[in-house]
């Protein structure tokens, strides 16, 4: 009798242990789940403030970091048809938005300028 006893304590041992641990992995996983790094980026083209100047269009592009990191020394490739480039934006804050200007030697089509990250810096 003492033997099956004996048994039953260690097997309710061992299974307590198990799902203990496995809840303290999920409630670890889920608490770190909001906190990842990450920069939810996005652009557009402000269409209404296109400006001609000198022969050239000015296009400005807003930028915007909608994660919960501050992005740094953040490049940026810039195509459209005619034209080609990288900028740079030195500090990105979370949730905020900077306005860069392209200078391009025709107007741009709707959808025709697309504007990615390539690199950067998380905070």
């Amino acid at each position: 009798m003492k033997d099956s006893r004996t048994g039953e304590y260690i097997t309710f041992g061992v299974s307590f242990f198990l799902v203990a641990g496995l809840l303290i992995y999920f409630i670890f996983t889920f608490s770190r789940h909001d906190k990842e790094e990450r920069l939810a980026f996005s652009s557009r083209v402000i269409w209404e403030e296109i400006s001609e100047y000198k022969g050239q269009f000015v296009v400005p592009v807003e930028i915007e970091n909608k994660g919960n990191k501050t992005a740094n020394e953040l490049r940026l490739k810039i195509k459209s048809k005619a034209f080609e480039s990288e900028a740079r934006i030195e500090y990105l804050a979370r949730n905020g938005s900077r306005k860069i200007f392209l200078i391009l030697p025709e107007r741009p089509e709707k959808d025709s300028v697309s504007v990615t990250p390539i690199f950067y810096f998380l905070d």
